[in-house]
C-alpha cells in the first residue's frame, strides 16, 4: 500500500510525539540566548536566528536574506493575501477582511490546513503598514485583532509581535527582507514541538518568497505604487 505524503508526515509527527516524553523540554538544546538573537542556520544567503522570550516558553525566530527583486514587487507579494497560499506553507485560506479607514492598516485572516489529528489554526491580525519617506524601508507589524469571526473546526491563534521589514538595497534593484516570527498556535500543541518545528520556517519562507517574487504574473499593487511614487 502506497501512503500519501500527508499520511507519512502525520506518522512522522506522531512518532516524534511518542518517542519524546512530556519532559522533553528539559532536553539539551541551543545555548540560552538570554534575550539576544542567536544564529542557528546560514544557508543560501539566508540567516536564521532564535531568541528566548522571558514571558513565554515559545521561542521567537528571525530570518533575513536578500531577494532578487525590487521592494515594490516584494511588498506587493506580502500584501497579496489571496495568493499567500502560493508561498506560505499549509495556507488553505487567506483574505484581507477590510482596510481600516484613514490608515495604512488592514485586518487579515489566514487559515492553516494542518494534518489530522491536529485541528486547523486561524490567525486574524490587524496589520500595520509603514513606509519611511526617506529610506523607503517598509514594515508590516502584526497585532491581535478583536474582529476574529468564529471558525468551525479551527483554533484561533496569535501572531502578536510578528514583523516583516523590507529594505531596498543595491540602488533599489534588490530587497533585504527580515522577518521576525512570534506565533502562538494555542491549543494543546506542546511548546517544545512548536519550537522544534519553527526552526525551519524562516528559511523555507524566504526561499518561497524569492520564488514568488520572481513569477511573471506578479504585479505591483496600486497601494504600493502610491507609496513608492517617485522612488
Amino acid at each position: 500500500m502506497k501512503l500519501s505524503r500527508t499520511t507519512l508526515r502525520v506518522f512522522a509527527v506522531l512518532a516524534v510525539l511518542l518517542a519524546i516524553s512530556t519532559h522533553a523540554a528539559d532536553a539539551p538544546g541551543d545555548a540560552d540566548s538570554h534575550g539576544a538573537w542567536v544564529l542557528i542556520r546560514d544557508d543560501d544567503g539566508i540567516r536564521t536566528y532564535r531568541m528566548d522570550r522571558p514571558d513565554s516558553p515559545l521561542l521567537a525566530f528571525k530570518g533575513e536574506g536578500v531577494i532578487d527583486a525590487p521592494i515594490e514587487r516584494v511588498l506587493s507579494v506580502c500584501l497579496d493575501a489571496e495568493r499567500a497560499g502560493e508561498w506560505i506553507g499549509l495556507v488553505s485560506e487567506s483574505a484581507v477582511l477590510r482596510w481600516l479607514p484613514g490608515s495604512r492598516a488592514y485586518v487579515q485572516l489566514t487559515r492553516f490546513d494542518l494534518p489530522w489529528p491536529v485541528r486547523d489554526r486561524v490567525f486574524v491580525s490587524q496589520v500595520e503598514l509603514d513606509v519611511d519617506p526617506r529610506s523607503y524601508v517598509a514594515t508590516l507589524t502584526y497585532h491581535e485583532s478583536d474582529e476574529a469571526p468564529a471558525i468551525a473546526g479551527a483554533i484561533l491563534g496569535s501572531t502578536e509581535g510578528t514583523q516583516f521589514t523590507l529594505q531596498p538595497v543595491e540602488g533599489g534593484a534588490r530587497t533585504l527582507f527580515t522577518g521576525v516570527g512570534i506565533a502562538d498556535p494555542k491549543g494543546a500543541i506542546p511548546a517544545w514541538f512548536i519550537n522544534w518545528a519553527g526552526r525551519s520556517i524562516p528559511y523555507r519562507t524566504l526561499q518561497s518568497l524569492r520564488r514568488q517574487a520572481g513569477k511573471d504574473d506578479v504585479t505591483v499593487s496600486p497601494v504600493v505604487e502610491s507609496l513608492y511614487e517617485g522612488f
